[in-house]
């Protein structure tokens, strides 16, 4: 899975290059969250064509809403907008021990493993 993209890169030492992700449509399952979603280019193949492709027709249909189960949500905490939790530790899924802003890598690791 790759997610469509525009760039544009600095001119000199001093400007920074430039970075989009392009955006579509919701699909059916996104609408519940949001009224727009990422490009998804579901394969090898539509990534080469987004990258060589000058035809805009060829864009166009490139830049569908994703099918329906190309991608998977999942409840976070809302703790995600809390300063000290604001690390990794915030989208993991579901870890049923308690999660502090101490909580390091290694102890996450080892709870999704058991």
């Amino acid at each position: 899975m790759f997610f469509a993209g525009i760039y544009r890169p600095s001119k000199d030492d001093i400007e920074k290059p430039e970075v989009s992700i392009v955006t579509t449509g919701a699909n059916k399952p996104m609408e519940k969250v949001h009224d727009r979603m990422p490009v998804i280019l579901g394969s090898q193949n539509a990534a080469m064509a987004w990258l060589r492709e000058d035809d805009k027709n060829s864009l166009d249909e490139l830049m569908q809403p994703a099918v329906y189960n190309a991608l998977k949500g999942d409840t976070i905490t809302v703790l995600i907008s809390t300063s000290p939790y604001a690390s990794f530790t915030c989208v993991l899924r579901r870890v049923n021990q308690h999660v502090t802003p101490q909580t390091n890598s290694s102890e996450v690791i080892a709870r999704l493993s058991k």
